[in-house]
């Protein structure tokens, strides 16, 4: 009993007892991102899966499950690319008229590598759009 005293002690006075569970880290971008969008054309849920290629280079897919079809679900997205703390890539649905299907998407990934804050730009809109690492 003495030991479980001594060791409660020791827990609370470096911390670690009042800590705060670590937020996700997708280790240099690859993983799976998850954020919402509340734009022109689409508001809903948006899903980031970053994988790295054999040859390192990143690439990445994006689902909108809110929108429940297959017509959105993991598609590829162009020209991703990641040029240090600063995340862009273009979303188009060939299949959707092409004005309402072309989005761009501009960010900066934070110093803890669990968000990435930037902005949607479709139509002339510029929508806020955070993404956050999950563990799902």
């Amino acid at each position: 009993m003495r030991t479980l005293a001594i060791a409660l002690a020791l827990l609370a006075q470096t911390g670690l007892a009042n800590a705060a569970p670590a937020a996700p880290r997708c280790d240099d971008l690859v993983g799976t991102w998850q954020g919402f969008a509340f734009g022109p054309t689409f508001q809903g849920v948006l899903v980031l899966h970053i994988g790295a290629q054999a040859n390192g280079a990143l690439s990445a897919t994006m689902d909108m499950p809110t929108i429940g079809s297959e017509n959105h679900d993991d598609t590829p997205l162009q020209g991703f690319r990641r040029d240090g703390q600063q995340v862009e890539f273009r979303y188009r649905r060939q299949r959707l008229n092409p004005e309402a299907a072309d989005w761009s998407y501009a960010g900066t990934l934070s110093a803890d590598g669990s968000t990435i804050k930037g902005v949607w730009s479709q139509l002339g809109a510029r929508v806020p759009t955070d993404f956050k690492c999950t563990t799902e």
